[in-house]
């Protein structure tokens, strides 16, 4: 008999396996008390025929919902809600069991499977008042299309997964008839790659990113400065529950422990701050009173949250669930390297071990947040500091009451914490015209003029998914990093990212991608050709200045002009093409850059001349008289009997020579 195991779940607590009951091969809903999930104790919490379905056992992330509502999408009666709802269910069941995938692919997150629910209530919505229902709308191209352009573009590019599933698994398995595989297809591309560019998320302008790390490093720099006496506050307030307290404070926390001396009150929060030397820094964060001091540990919390985003790339799930001991240290392959350890729970049922790397420049405020949580621990006689998160909740800390919950985190998304944390930033990224010309360089098919987040003026909307890409634009590129400043910023971050993730990097690779579909270097790859496209365009075709060198040669006779004939975005497109199938690569060199593909067996020798005569080369004039006036300086300062100032000054004679010919073949 066929039984099929849930999709999402790990062993252990399983809900109950699916045996459909069989009745003219036809695939029957399962019974109302089927369990849908289990607790620790295999005790069931959630069952088909509940109005809610309780996920949570098997939810591997620490955020996100785990709880589908099957009735609350409808406000009015309706003849087809009932029908509707055993619909939904039903389709969600056959998301967790019935999918005709195996291994990996079969497996589904709770927060995939929330994604497809919240798919379905966007379409009941939308049908709410009209005669047909779900399963109707499901079964009908026509009513398809006569929705489809009112639904939501997220709707749109789900429901075709939804659909292909139906169609693969077929009626006798589902009850549901599937739909043309053409039309299922065309579905797929309603929203054309254009409108999808319109919805995604935004490559950071460099100027606004570099204020970005700015704004980080200055709010916590006098954090970190004052690091020991702000960790012996948090400690010692929660060691002794009215020390730094009010009267009242004090007064209510005897009442409470029946405690009737009456004596001297303890030290007040004014001069408990004073005596460790932290007036001036709550004062900068006004930070008056016992009151305000959780949302101060919540706001260090959150800028840490973000630099950690801004220097590693990872999601914010992944952030989240970092535990008290994941920064780790390697110096194994020959240098330095510091990265972060915590886990993935993509395309698998369990949670797995993966690692990114951090630049050096976040470790002393990972570490102050270690310091938090080991504070807390040691106030509250926890030796255990493991099993805290990194972000461990400090929402009450400063109530007599609290206890250290090691399995919860501070929640940062709440509105009042965004908008305090937001404000910090506000002033120093401010829109001006040359973002926007960024931006139009970055995305030329979007209409950046025209809406209104991105208007000149206003504050830049952050959001963390803009620094996972943002990140793997300018580390694929560095060419597209035109600030000086945020070059320096990323040196550390973008030159350890380019030795460990780089293809071909032997075990480092594998050290770092346990799962190279959802890892961070997945998104380096799929930028590298975009970001090299961009880069070229930028910096070789849109040169007003002639290109030098036998790869500049050519690009002069034969690419120039013919980019001038076609549009860009089909310039743009095509060489795109040709880079992620790499027939062309760029990077910049001293002298201008290098398209050549293959690894350069000239670096090694440190003769920047060598490139005079290679055939993938592009000499810029301006670049070459920058190394030329850089070389005589150099010269000038070795002393000339020396084998380094034969071999520096024959590269300086080389470039020189290059330096005329370019001068006579211009004049």
């Amino acid at each position: 008999m066929i039984a099929y195991d849930s999709g999402i779940y790990q062993e252990g607590t399983a809900p109950d396996q699916y045996i459909p009951n069989v009745s003219d091969n036809k695939f029957i809903y399962p019974n109302n008390d089927f369990v849908i999930s289990r607790n620790n104790y295999g005790e069931a919490i959630s069952i088909y025929g509940d109005d809610t379905w309780d996920l949570s056992p098997y939810k591997l992330t620490i955020t996100g919902c785990s709880r589908i509502h099957f009735h609350t999408w409808y406000s009015s009666s309706n003849i087809n809600n009932e029908k509707n709802v055993e619909c939904y269910k039903w389709l969600i069941f056959i998301l967790i069991y019935l999918t005709p995938y195996s291994g990996h692919e079969n497996a589904k997150s709770v927060g995939t499977i929330i994604s497809y629910s919240i798919m379905i209530r966007h379409i009941l919505k939308k049908i709410a008042k009209k005669k047909y229902s779900l399963k109707d709308f499901i079964q009908s191209q026509e009513l398809i299309n006569s929705q489809v352009k009112h639904l939501p573009k997220k709707v749109i590019r789900i429901l075709p997964s939804l659909l292909s599933y139906l169609l693969i698994l077929g009626k006798d398995k589902t009850g549901i008839a599937s739909l043309d595989k053409s039309f299922i297809y065309s579905l797929t591309h309603y929203v054309s790659s254009t409108q999808f560019a319109y919805d995604q998320t935004p490559v950071i302008p460099t100027r606004i990113y570099s204020s970005i790390i700015n704004v980080l490093k200055n709010c916590l720099a006098p954090i970190l400065a004052n690091e020991q006496a702000l960790t012996d506050f948090l400690e010692q307030i929660q060691k002794d529950k009215t020390y730094a307290r009010s009267p009242s404070s004090q007064r209510n926390f005897r009442t409470y422990i029946n405690l009737k001396q009456r004596g001297n009150y303890n030290t007040f929060f004014p001069e408990a701050i004073n005596e460790l030397g932290l007036t001036l820094l709550f004062k900068l964060y006004e930070v008056r009173s016992m009151a305000n001091f959780p949302s101060f540990l919540k706001m260090v919390q959150n800028l840490v949250r973000l630099q950690i985003h801004v220097y590693s790339g990872m999601r914010r799930s992944e952030v989240l669930s970092l535990k008290f001991d994941c920064l780790k240290y390697d110096n194994s392959h020959g240098k330095p390297l510091y990265y972060l350890e915590g886990i993935t729970t993509k395309l698998t049922k369990s949670k797995k071990i993966c690692r990114w790397i951090i630049a050096p420049e976040a470790v002393p405020s990972i570490k102050l947040c270690q310091n938090i949580v080991a504070s807390i621990a040691r106030a509250n006689n926890i030796t255990d500091h493991k099993q805290f998160y990194l972000f461990t909740n400090v929402s009450h800390i400063a109530k007599a009451s609290f206890k250290p919950a090691p399995e919860s985190i501070s929640s940062f998304f709440v509105n009042f914490d965004n908008n305090k944390l937001l404000k910090l930033f506000e002033s120093e990224t401010l829109i001006v015209e040359t973002d926007l010309d960024e931006l139009r360089m970055l995305c030329p098919e979007r209409k950046w003029d025209d809406e209104e987040r991105f208007k000149i003026g206003k504050p830049w909307p952050i959001a963390n998914h803009q620094f996972r890409r943002s990140l793997a634009f300018y580390v694929a590129q560095s060419g597209l990093v035109s600030l000086p400043s945020l070059k320096q910023q990323l040196k550390h971050v973008t030159n350890q990212m380019s030795l460990y993730y780089a293809k071909g990097s032997g075990t480092q690779l594998n050290f770092f991608m346990q799962n190279d579909k959802e890892h961070f270097i997945a998104e380096l790859d799929k930028a590298k050709p975009v970001a090299d496209t961009l880069a070229f365009i930028k910096s070789i075709l849109e040169s007003d200045e002639p290109l030098n060198g036998a790869g500049g040669r050519y690009i002069e006779r034969y690419t120039k002009p013919l980019t001038n004939t076609k549009e860009r975005l089909v310039v743009r497109e095509d060489m795109t093409k040709k880079f992620r199938n790499g027939e062309i690569a760029y990077s910049e060199t001293p002298l201008g850059a290098c398209l050549s593909s293959e690894p350069c067996n000239k670096k090694a020798l440190r003769a920047i001349s060598a490139c005079i005569d290679c055939e993938k080369a592009i000499i810029k004039p301006s670049k070459l008289n920058q190394v030329i006036a850089s070389m005589e300086n150099f010269v000038r300062k070795l002393e000339p009997p020396s084998v380094e100032h034969k071999f520096e000054n024959e590269q300086l004679q080389d470039l020189k020579r290059m330096q005329k010919n370019i001068r006579e073949r211009n004049e």
